[in-house]
């Protein structure tokens, strides 16, 4: 059966199906990936006459009716099962790297959403994923059913709970120059044949992986082994603007360039903070010398003399600020200050991104795009008995104890939608000196206006 009766095949089944690349995982160029995935026989038979031998990828989710359990490491699988129950029988495939994709139901009337480390080992391919379908295949091997006359089951109540289970949040520290050494050598490893099981061992047991996975970071050493195998790396020409597209694909996900403030931002885990120690610059560094690994990498003695060239031409100090200058304007980076801080409602501490209308607590999100944090510990049953005592001795109407409470609260906001300017005074003796100080050494007021972008913002300085 060749590739194409297979797509269609899978497509009759109503699952939404789309190519990928010949041997490869990574969606075929132009075909809009998982987001363009159809039942359209004759879309189907396009492709598949245009690429005979793609692999071939199917949307997972709502979109096909089931999402996937992917598992990599089957002594986590073991652990799961021991500590919940056994999975029921489902349809299964296994991967070229020995591990499984168990299949189910997408449940009805609720999403499953894609999302990697459930546990270290696992990932859920749901809504906005894909999977590689079997008949496909690599250079490290082939997918194939394990048992596919076996029909695919509801998802156990625990597993979805497990899905759902907000995964515990990790403070990062500012690693900018550790992750691109990490992310070319994930790259290396791959370009070189190795497969993905390899890789990620590598990975974990590179200078840099075992720094991360001390820190409680390995899922983000596994996301970034996962990503290089799930598109393919981009090719960049031996000039200035190459350099500058080769830093902005190796770090894109944690710098920005803001066109007001002609000022480059850095993401270190929790805000993104002004570059004042020059990160920029040391990334821009690491970026040129990671020109000589692609030399040594090239198997073509002409490319790697003249990659070796170019690496020593774009080590002049000119040459590096030329790439970030370029990169200034790149799309995946160029912001303005408008869009920074924009959630009125959001505040940021230490362990997450507070939701002031809600009490809510979420993780850090750099698509945020915070710019201060609050160097405070967020605990919702926290209690305040000196405080409360306080404001009794000194403001004994409840009325008034309550109207500062409100005022203290809407000034952890940027919303100005009040109109009002609050003013304390009194006759004395009513606590205001010291309430403000504490409110400032503890920096919850710190939300100030500035003027040359006509937005509120919070200043934690």
């Amino acid at each position: 059966m060749t590739r194409k009766d297979l797509a269609l095949k899978y497509a009759d089944r109503g699952w939404m199906v789309f190519p990928l690349g010949t041997r490869s995982k990574a969606p075929i160029r132009g075909t809009n990936g998982f987001k363009g995935a159809t039942l359209d026989r004759r879309q189907l038979e396009k492709w598949w006459q245009s690429f005979p031998n793609a692999n071939i990828g199917i949307a997972t989710g709502e979109a096909s009716g089931f999402f996937v359990l992917d598992v990599d490491d089957l002594s986590a699988l073991e652990k799961l099962e021991t500590e919940h129950h056994a999975l029921p029988a489902t349809r299964r495939v296994v991967t070229p790297s020995g591990g499984f994709h168990f299949f189910f139901k997408a449940p009805s009337g609720r999403g499953v959403a894609t999302r990697t480390g459930v546990r270290p080992g696992l990932d859920v391919r749901g809504d906005g994923g894909y999977v590689v379908a079997p008949g496909s295949r690599t250079g490290t091997g082939r997918w194939r059913w394990d048992n596919v006359k076996a029909p695919i089951a509801n998802a156990p109540t625990w597993l979805l709970k497990l899905i759902d289970k907000p995964k515990p949040k990790v403070i990062a520290t500012a690693t900018t120059t550790r992750h691109s050494r990490l992310l070319r050598q994930t790259w290396r490893d791959r370009a070189n044949g190795l497969p993905e099981g390899v890789v990620l061992r590598r990975a974990v047991e590179s200078s840099e992986g075992r720094q991360l996975v001390a820190e409680q970071r390995e899922d983000e050493i596994r996301r970034m082994v996962k990503g290089a195998f799930e598109k393919e790396p981009d090719h960049f020409h031996m000039t200035d603007l190459g350099n500058a597209r080769r830093f902005i694909y190796e770090n894109s996900d944690i710098v920005r360039f803001s066109h007001t403030s002609r000022s480059w931002l850095v993401w270190n885990g929790r805000f993104w903070e002004r570059d004042t120690d020059a990160a920029i610059d040391r990334l821009a560094k690491d970026t040129v010398l990671g020109l000589y690994m692609e030399a040594a990498d090239c198997t073509n003695d002409d490319v790697r003399k003249r990659t070796v060239a170019h690496a020593a031409r774009s080590e002049k100090a000119d040459r590096i600020a030329a790439m970030l200058r370029l990169a200034q304007s790149e799309r995946e980076v160029a912001i303005t200050e408008g869009v920074l801080n924009r959630d009125d409602w959001a505040l940021n501490v230490d362990n997450g991104t507070l939701d002031l209308r809600t009490g809510a607590l979420r993780r850090h999100d750099s698509h945020d795009l915070l710019t201060y944090c609050v160097p405070i510990t967020y605990e919702p049953r926290a209690e305040a008995p000196r405080w409360r005592q306080h404001l009794e001795r000194v403001l004994p109407d409840p009325k008034l104890r309550a109207y500062l409470q409100a005022a203290i609260g809407y000034a952890l906001t940027g919303s100005t939608r009040e109109q009002c300017f609050f003013v304390a005074y009194g006759k004395g003796a009513n606590g205001n000196p010291g309430r403000k100080k504490l409110l400032r050494a503890r920096h919850l007021w710190g939300r100030c206006h500035d003027s040359r972008h006509g937005r509120q913002r919070r200043d934690c300085s």
